[in-house]
């Protein structure tokens, strides 16, 4: 669980969104660039075990929101294989002009 928290931390730190823009902005114009950082830092991490615990309550607390949750997923597996699968762009071919000069 913790691990799953920190990898999504992270790629909330990575994205760029309107706290980017304020870190970027402020950063130009402001001499505490390092207090800046840090704070932002600070609210994503709270608002990510906030959100993690509000939907492990939601998904414990009520197993029907689990089995949607569960198909949900497997819908969503199920088509990307089939994507995956209908959108080969190289089909296997058997090759035509073989040259077997070198097996003499």
């Amino acid at each position: 669980m913790i691990a799953t928290l920190i990898f999504f931390h992270f790629l909330a730190l990575l994205s760029s969104g309107p706290d980017f823009f304020y870190v970027m902005t402020s950063s130009l114009n402001n001499e505490e660039k390092l207090k800046l950082v840090l704070v932002v830092t600070f609210v994503i991490v709270i608002w990510s075990i906030l959100s993690a615990l509000v939907l492990s309550i939601i998904i414990t607390k009520n197993k029907e929101i689990m089995h949607l949750v569960t198909i949900a997923g497997v819908i969503y597996l199920f088509y990307l294989s089939l994507k995956k699968f209908n959108n080969r762009k190289e089909k296997i071919k058997k090759p035509t002009n073989i040259n077997y000069t070198f097996l003499g």
